[in-house]
């Protein structure tokens, strides 16, 4: 039956690379030669590495696939045995002188045929079906109980089955994921859908740990998936048992030398022996020759490169020089080509020579060692048996080389280095040219083009390189330029602020972050601080009066008449504030929702209006001798959501401020379109919304910028105020006709005009 390889798997990084980190390899065949040996895969997570026990096991992953497709099978062992010997023979270190714990499957698929090794505690089950039910063989029960001599200290071979499905996973993802569940899973889903149900389970737990898993499924090839991609289909005769997969176990603790480089060797060896065996004769070019030589020479009307040329024959100058100049050619390339292959030959010895004396293979480091302290005096003895002239020219010889190396490398560094400032001059032309359109548009009010030609500008500045003096100072005026012409395009003004009184003069544990007003008095509050602080505008007098009967206030609202305040508490309670007294009541309120939670309020004609997000929902309250009143539904729009709405004021219309920055318009419960704000740097997290009939604009706080926002009630920009000495403003009241501003920042009260 022709049968479909069908290879998923699943990643999961976690957040501590040096607990645990997981590799995953799978290599599917392409070339001829690799489809003969079928899929190579690999699995392993290595706890408690450094960053070079991870770099040995990605080397030595990546040299076991290698090896493995490089290799040639023999009588009586495949070339993932031989390649096994070599790798437990280079790769014992890690077991043995490195702290990190290594978990490894690795495994190839030729056919039906399957042939796998491991190393600490991976997990890997076998999915078959018998009698129309899935079951499962766990496949290294009981493999760890073993005394382990090697790396990889067994290989094990079976056949799958068409049908058949084999899963592999790291350590931990049975914390998760039992047997039985996983089979539950891969036997009630496809391989793919199974995966990715693995893989969304382990990323929504993620943690420390990394996972890792491959299901590896031998399809019928009518059953497989449609992936966009033609799959690879090989054909099977097998009828083997599920019962006979682990049908062998081999040991390959064998301490012969590598056999991967005898191969090379004896491959190598082959071909040369086989090119001289092939090499005809030669023969001397007799009259005969030459004859046969000019017939055999053309094919069609193409001239092989080479013939005899015939004795007596005047050639011009130019054709001996283009002759000469081909033969120097030649001759060079072969040059560069012997000594390319000495040079390699070179390399790899003294690779070995360092890999014996690093590993002290075959306890062969003290052999070795002999080995290169008698090459480096026969070499000293050669040099000191050398006459003068001769040592003169080889010393000579080695200084015109390194000269020869040292100008390629000089001018390949200058070369690179003209690229570089090239490209660098480039791109600041590119930058100026764009800031120069950009004022162009700003002289055109085409205020759209040049934001967006200043914000390339801007990015193409941040990645210029800034190695030497003259590119820093280039960037720092290249930004300058920038951010002047931004500044303009944003209409932000930078503003000098004065105080207005500090918090910590009245009270060393003053914690204000908040502000309202009543007739000239301003006050500030906290909801983490028990005193009301006042200051009279008109005679500088300031206050500071306790609250602590009714704490946690953290917001506020005073109506048209300035007759009082009504403050929200924390705890969904409303205080009122007397302006004759100064004293500071209690008042009842309630809301239709039991669950409301309201996040700001607002008074208008004599109507008390709270915004609750999480019902979604502006509730109107009358007022009542004691307070105000349970309150009714007001927004009648239930498409239009406000649940993420942090502010609200009213004007006759209503608008609520939304933390992403946007405003929302109602007119008589019904929403009403309102434009996209369109400020530059976009709002973040804004807090505050002011305004009243009567106002011109809408006044936006935005702490995490640490910037006041003026809109028409059109929703177009007037300006942004800002200054370098604000911290995090948190308050803020705006008093159009003295075109003053306001600000609580730092437990101080702050103002400016505008």
């Amino acid at each position: 039956m022709s049968t479909v390889v069908d290879i998923r798997e699943c990643f999961v990084q976690g957040k501590d690379q040096r607990q645990s980190h997981v590799l995953l390899h799978i290599t599917e065949p392409e070339s001829s030669e690799e489809l003969d040996k079928g899929y190579f895969f690999a699995l392993a997570e290595v706890e408690g590495a450094a960053l070079e026990d991870i770099e040995h096991v990605q080397q030595l992953i990546d040299d076991l696939e290698s090896g493995y497709y490089e290799t040639a099978d023999e009588e009586e062992r495949d070339a993932f045995e031989i390649t096994l010997e070599y790798i437990n023979r280079r790769g014992n270190h890690l077991r043995d002188a490195s702290d990190a714990t290594l978990h490894c499957f690795a495994g190839v698929l030729r056919g039906d045929k399957l042939s796998f090794t491991h190393t600490g505690s991976p997990h890997a089950l076998l999915f078959y079906t018998a009698k129309e039910k899935t079951e499962r063989m766990e496949l290294l029960g009981g493999a760890n109980d073993e005394k382990i001599d090697h790396l990889f200290p067994s290989v094990m071979q079976g056949t799958m089955n068409p049908n058949d499905q084999l899963f592999v996973g790291t350590p931990h993802i049975t914390e998760y994921f039992s047997y039985d569940r996983l089979e539950k899973i891969i036997g009630s889903r496809s391989s793919r859908q199974s995966m990715e149900h693995i893989q969304k389970v382990l990323e929504d737990m993620a943690g420390d740990i990394s996972f890792g898993g491959i299901l590896l499924s031998l399809l019928p090839k009518t059953a497989a998936p449609k992936t966009g991609r033609q799959p690879l289909a090989t054909k099977h005769n097998s009828a083997a048992s599920i019962d006979h997969l682990i049908s062998t176990q081999k040991r390959t603790a064998e301490t012969l030398s590598p056999p991967l480089l005898g191969h090379l060797k004896k491959n190598i060896g082959d071909y040369v022996q086989k090119k001289k065996e092939q090499k005809p004769n030669e023969e001397k070019p007799t009259e005969e020759n030459l004859a046969k030589t000019a017939q055999t020479r053309k094919h069609g009307t193409i001239e092989t490169n080479y013939r005899y040329r015939e004795a007596g024959t005047d050639q011009s100058f130019g054709n001996k020089l283009l002759i000469g100049v081909g033969k120097l050619l030649i001759t060079v390339l072969i040059g560069l080509g012997k000594a390319a292959k000495t040079i390699g030959i070179s390399i790899g010895k003294l690779f070995l020579i360092l890999l014996i004396l690093l590993t002290n293979k075959n306890n062969g480091r003290r052999d070795m060692a002999q080995k290169t302290r008698e090459y480096i005096e026969r070499k000293r003895r050669m040099f000191g048996s050398l006459s003068l002239i001769h040592k003169l020219l080889l010393i000579a010889t080695v200084i015109f080389a390194a000269l020869f190396i040292g100008s390629l490398v000089f001018l390949k560094i200058k070369e690179q280095r003209e690229v570089r400032e090239q490209a660098y001059r480039s791109t600041v032309e590119t930058i100026e040219q764009k800031i120069a359109e950009a004022e162009s548009g700003l002289i055109y009010n085409d205020t759209e083009k040049a934001m967006q030609l200043l914000h390339d500008a801007q990015a193409l500045t941040a990645a210029l390189p800034n190695n030497t003096k003259e590119q820093k100072e280039k960037t720092g005026v290249l930004n300058a330029s920038i951010d002047e012409k931004l500044m303009t395009l944003r209409k932000i003004a930078i503003v000098e602020t004065a105080i207005v009184l500090d918090a910590t003069t009245l009270s060393a544990n003053g914690k204000i972050d908040n502000l309202t007003q009543i007739g000239s008095l301003l006050i500030a509050f906290g909801s983490d601080d028990p005193l009301l602080y006042g200051i009279d505008l008109d005679t500088n007098e300031q206050s500071a009066k306790s609250h602590e009967a009714i704490p946690s206030l953290v917001r506020a609202a005073t109506p048209k008449e300035d007759d009082g305040i009504v403050f929200l508490t924390r705890d969904k309670t409303i205080a009122l504030y007397h302006k004759d007294t100064g004293a500071l009541s209690p008042a009842d309120i309630a809301y239709p929702n039991t669950n409301a939670n309201p996040s700001d309020l607002f008074i208008y004609n004599q109507r008390l209006y709270t915004l609750d997000p999480v019902n979604n929902q502006i509730y109107k309250h009358e007022k009542t001798q004691t307070g105000y009143d349970k309150g009714t539904p007001w927004i009648q729009d239930t498409g239009h959501t406000i649940q993420n709405g942090v502010s609200l004021a009213i004007d006759g219309d209503l608008f609520v401020l939304t933390a992403d920055g946007q405003i929302e318009k109602f007119s008589k419960g019904r929403s009403v379109a309102f434009p996209d704000i369109s400020v530059d740097p976009r709002l973040e997290a804004p807090t505050k919304i002011w305004t009243y009939n009567g106002l011109n604009n809408l006044y936006i706080l935005e702490p995490k910028n640490k910037r006041i926002i003026v809109l028409t009630k059109e929703g177009k920009l007037v300006q942004q105020y800002t200054s370098p000495t604000w911290k995090n403003p948190t308050g803020m009241i705006a008093d159009e006709a003295k075109r003053m501003l306001y600000v609580v920042d730092d437990n101080k009260i702050l103002s400016f005009s505008f």
